[in-house]
């Protein structure tokens, strides 16, 4: 994966208030959704998220600007997930592009990657074709 060049200003997902499956669930539809961290605030705060200002914490848990942050999800797959990272869950499908979300909430905010988490990203990685990740800064 590389990374360049901005991206466009996003909304939350469509699946929103809607009856429309999550991204990486099996077949079930959300009559009643969650809003997920694509990068859970527990997760952020070890990878470096500790050390920002209010306001910078604040933008992340509510961050707009890029639809990969923020998902709408099913309470059991929100709750399956908790404040796990690649390490210790996966969705059960879409893998790939949920490592690549990861990826992008990770470089967008400067989070750090430890090897644990490293070592998972790659491995499941290897079975993912080659894309390339734009990421605009937060």
């Amino acid at each position: 994966m590389s990374v360049s060049g901005p991206v466009g200003v996003g909304t939350l997902p469509p699946t929103v208030g809607r009856s429309e499956p999550a991204p990486w669930q099996d077949d079930t539809y959300a009559s009643e959704v969650q809003i997920d961290h694509t990068v859970p605030v527990h997760e952020a705060w070890g990878s470096g998220a500790r050390y920002w200002s209010q306001a910078r914490r604040v933008a992340f848990y509510n961050d707009l600007g890029d639809t990969r942050t923020l998902s709408a999800q099913t309470s059991a797959l929100n709750s399956a997930k908790q404040a796990s990272g690649p390490e210790t869950w996966m969705p059960p499908k879409n893998r790939c592009a949920y490592i690549g979300q990861w990826v992008a909430v990770k470089i967008r905010w400067g989070l750090r990657v430890d090897s644990k988490e490293k070592a998972a990203l790659i491995r499941y990685a290897d079975s993912c074709p080659n894309v390339t990740l734009t990421v605009t800064r937060a």
